[in-house]
């Protein structure tokens, strides 16, 4: 059975998702691009796609869940 992945308005909320977690955490912007690759990376390896445009609809709120609660592997590489 196929199942559909998230739509265009699913994958901007996801990207908002991203961008208030990782602007919360870092002020620094020369910092962020390292803290939006993480984040980005660990999503696609915790929902197993190749791209966050591959989540499945229906476990968008676990995606935003997720990135939430979502911390860096190594949040001391990132002070300032």
């Amino acid at each position: 059975m196929y199942e559909l992945t998230l739509n265009i308005g699913e994958q901007r909320r996801l990207q908002k998702g991203i961008a208030s977690r990782v602007y919360e955490i870092e002020r620094n912007p020369t910092l962020r691009p390292k803290l939006f690759r993480e984040l980005q990376r660990e999503i696609k390896t915790y929902f197993g796609v190749d791209t966050y445009k591959n989540i499945k609809s229906k476990d968008l709120q676990q995606a935003l869940r997720y990135i939430e609660k979502w911390l860096p592997e190594k949040p001391d590489n990132f002070a300032v």
